[in-house]
């Protein structure tokens, strides 16, 4: 039988916190947690994980919108500078902007999390052609791995303490887990 996993009201409201660039402190006192707790949310959760990323790509969105507005006005500046070859404060701020424009962010799918873990982890192979093959021969098939990893990363992100409390999950997302 497949669980289906979901967010805690705490780590829900710890998203945008972190999103916005409190530290793993901060949000801790401010949720009254351990910061230890958010960190292990933060690195070994590929729910939480999704979550902040989904969260950092909508405030990229919007925040693209307003740069990209600003776009225009920075590229005058930087041709109007080219012609002139001055103003250099004007020209950092104008190619800052431009440099803005574009902010990537992570996976926003679980699932996702997990495989780029497991394609990092399968990178860490030793460098001789014999070793190579020996480590390749005895790997799990990459469905069973996946499935390991996000288990061992769950487990690693949900090791709480005795004070804090689970509550009902929201983000209803499908991902193995036993």
């Amino acid at each position: 039988m497949q669980q289906t996993p979901f967010l805690s009201s705490q780590q829900l409201a710890a998203v945008p916190l972190i999103a916005v660039g409190s530290t793993d402190a901060e949000v801790g006192e401010r949720l009254g947690i351990d910061r230890t707790t958010v960190y292990r949310w933060r690195k070994f959760s590929p729910l939480f994980q999704a979550e902040l990323n989904h969260q950092r790509a909508e405030q990229s969105r919007l925040i693209g919108y307003k740069l990209r507005s600003a776009a225009f006005n920075a590229l005058d500046t930087i041709i109007e500078l080219a012609k002139s070859g001055g103003g250099s404060t004007r020209l950092k701020a104008a190619l800052a902007i431009l440099d803005r424009c574009a902010s990537p962010s992570g996976p926003t799918d679980p699932a996702e999390i997990v495989a780029l873990e497991e394609k990092r982890r399968r990178g860490m192979l030793p460098d001789s052609n014999d070793k190579l093959d020996a480590e390749l021969e005895s790997r799990e098939p990459i469905a069973v791995a996946r499935k390991r990893i996000y288990n061992e990363l769950e487990a690693a992100a949900n090791t709480e303490d005795a004070s804090e409390t689970r509550e009902p999950k929201r983000l209803a997302l499908t991902a193995p887990v036993e």
